[in-house]
């Protein structure tokens, strides 16, 4: 798998649906992350209350293999890779929706980062970070379907976490590199996880422009993943795609682009 570029759009509850992110692509992002949804009726019931305060998608599970699939049509043709954030309790309904939009995206994160009281009450989101037997259970049947990344909070993560998802099928973790109280990514957290593991690492948090996006990749990331930076709009992606500095820190990618796989 190729990327043609190492800029990510990560996914943002009741924003990230097909337009906002063929806006993204559009832009030049090299990948999109559709989501999160919402799989089964215990994290549907979860966002319905979560909905009631603050933007999050609740399409009801039966509806959600049509929803994806219809989003991810309307972003194919912007040529950014495209993924999709969920949310789930039960394993065995990753495994089913995955078999349904294989060959519509290109790439399944199974939430383990929301950390709503309601998600993880339901066995979701943070949650499944400490009930590993539910979440590798989930990445070995989506890995049956569809290139598996599992998004997480470094911050208290097991170390170990990473070697597991990769054992049970997964290709890479997606890090919420927050620093609690602080407007920053903790790079030297992801330097260490970047050398204890092989696993794709997605690097998230404090991507904003030009310095911030070098600065994860020279840390240890794969690829930055910016996600409220563009709310206001596309500007920061077109910023960092156009600044020749960026473009040196990704290096020069092979001739179908930069691989992940």
């Amino acid at each position: 798998m190729y990327v043609r570029n190492l800029l990510a759009q990560s996914a943002m509850a009741g924003w990230s649906d097909g337009p906002f992110c063929r806006s993204v692509a559009e832009a030049g992002a090299g990948m999109v992350t559709l989501g999160g949804f919402n799989v089964d009726d215990a994290t549907h019931g979860a966002a319905l209350a979560v909905g009631k305060r603050r933007r999050e998608f609740t399409f009801p599970p039966g509806q959600l293999a049509e929803k994806i699939n219809e989003f991810a049509s309307q972003i194919r043709p912007a040529g950014s890779l495209v993924s999709v954030n969920l949310r789930f309790a039960d394993p065995v309904r990753i495994g089913e929706l995955c078999r349904a939009v294989a060959g519509h995206v290109d790439i399944v994160e199974l939430n383990a980062h929301c950390r709503q009281p309601e998600f993880v009450s339901a066995g979701s989101g943070e949650a499944l970070s400490s009930d590993r037997e539910r979440l590798l259970e989930a990445v070995a049947l989506s890995s049956r379907h569809l290139p598996t990344v599992v998004k997480l909070r470094a911050g208290t993560m097991d170390p170990e976490l990473p070697g597991m998802i990769g054992d049970s099928g997964g290709i890479g973790i997606h890090l919420d590199l927050m620093v609690p109280g602080e407007a920053r990514a903790d790079l030297a957290l992801l330097g260490r996880i970047r050398k204890s593991t092989d696993v794709l690492i997605i690097g998230n948090n404090s991507v904003v422009d030009g310095p911030s996006f070098i600065e994860m990749l020279r840390a240890g990331a794969d690829m930055a993943s910016m996600a409220r930076a563009l709310l206001g709009g596309t500007g920061p992606i077109l910023e960092i795609l156009g600044n020749p500095a960026c473009i040196e820190a990704m290096g020069r990618p092979a001739e179908r682009g930069h691989p992940l796989l």
